[in-house]
C-alpha cells in the first residue's frame, strides 16, 4: 500500500467547490480565497518548474565545456542539486505554513547532511569541504531567485509592467507603471 494517497488525504488544500460554498468572516469573500488559492497553486507550479530546471542542469552538467569547466564539473552538481532541493523544501514549507527561511534551513540541512555522511551511506559520494560551500551557494541563489520572482509577481499584481531595457548604456531594468482607466 502506498503512503502517498494517505499523505495527500491529510492535506487541507481547498478546491474551488469548497471555496464557493463557505464564507470566512465579513472582510474576506470567496473570490479572495480562490485568488489566494490560485496564487498558491502558481507558486507551487513555479517551484516545480525550478526543481526541474535544477534537475536538467544536473543532467546536462557533463556536456558543459565552457569557461571554468573543471569547477563546473566538480561543484556544479552540488550547486544545482541544492538549488532544486530548496524549491522542494519550499513546496513542503508552503504546505505546512512555514516561511522561506525555514525552507532554506531545511534544504541546507538536507544537502549538508548528505555531503557530510557521504551520501547517507546509500549513495557513493566523496567528501570535499568545498562541496559544503557549493551547497550553501546553491541554497542562497535559490532563496534569491525565490525572493526576486516573488517581488516581480507582486509588482505585476499591482499593475506594474516590467520590461528589460536593451540599451546597454543604461544597464538596468526599467519598471513602468501601467495606467488603468477608471471604470465608467
Amino acid at each position: 500500500m502506498s503512503v502517498l494517497p494517505l499523505f495527500l488525504a491529510q492535506l487541507d488544500i481547498p478546491s474551488y467547490n469548497d471555496l464557493s460554498s463557505r464564507t470566512i468572516g465579513s472582510e474576506k469573500t470567496n473570490a479572495d480565497m480562490f485568488n489566494k488559492s490560485a496564487q498558491g497553486k502558481m507558486k507551487y507550479f513555479r517551484n516545480v518548474v525550478l526543481v526541474l530546471l535544477g534537475a536538467a542542469a544536473f543532467v546536462l552538467k557533463p556536456a558543459y565545456h565552457g569557461p571554468l569547466a573543471q569547477v563546473v564539473h566538480e561543484y556544479g552538481g552540488n550547486f544545482v542539486v541544492s538549488f532544486a532541493v530548496y524549491f522542494l523544501a519550499a513546496n513542503a514549507a508552503f504546505l505546512f505554513g512555514l516561511g522561506r527561511l525555514a525552507a532554506a534551513a531545511c534544504a541546507l540541512l538536507i544537502v549538508e547532511a548528505f555531503e557530510v555522511t557521504n551520501g547517507f551511506g546509500v549513495m557513493s559520494n566523496v567528501y570535499d569541504p568545498v562541496d559544503l560551500l557549493a551547497n550553501a551557494a546553491g541554497v542562497t541563489v535559490a532563496l534569491a531567485v525565490d525572493l526576486a520572482t516573488r517581488r516581480l509577481a507582486a509588482m505585476r499584481a499591482a499593475g506594474w509592467t516590467v520590461r528589460l531595457v536593451t540599451d546597454w548604456s543604461r544597464r538596468k531594468s526599467v519598471f513602468s507603471r501601467r495606467v488603468r482607466s477608471a471604470p465608467r
